[in-house]
């Protein structure tokens, strides 16, 4: 678990001491559950570094889908959770939670996407 991240999350969701009880374990089993999927990025980006200097249209359409795939699996795990957090705490956390959530991954993907050049 990353400890920034933690850190961010309990600044900015308030939380009674039998919410908390819920909710971290909630928590770091959707963190566990998300690290499983971080590798598929990473993997397309090195694929995509392959093939940047000659990009054929099937290896841009494995890599879209692949990437496209990534995030659905992305989105389906936060529907998991929101429900989760939803029904065990409260939507209210749940919402809040996924909105500092969201924001986190938010910058991380930008700073991973300011890195990779545009496909030529």
């Amino acid at each position: 678990m990353c400890k920034p991240k933690i850190h961010i999350i309990r600044q900015n969701l308030t939380l009674t001491d039998d919410q908390a009880k819920k909710f971290w374990p909630l928590q770091q089993s959707y963190e566990n559950e998300l690290s499983t999927l971080g590798d598929q990025p990473v993997d397309v980006i090195r694929d995509y570094a392959k093939n940047w200097d000659n990009l054929s249209d099937a290896t841009a359409k494995d890599l879209g889908t692949r990437l496209l795939d990534y995030q659905q699996k992305r989105i389906d795990l936060r529907n998991k959770y929101f429900d989760r957090i939803s029904k065990e705490i409260t939507p209210t956390i749940a919402a809040k939670f996924f909105q500092i959530e969201l924001q986190i991954e938010d910058l991380i993907d930008l700073e991973i996407a300011s890195s990779v050049p545009l496909a030529k």
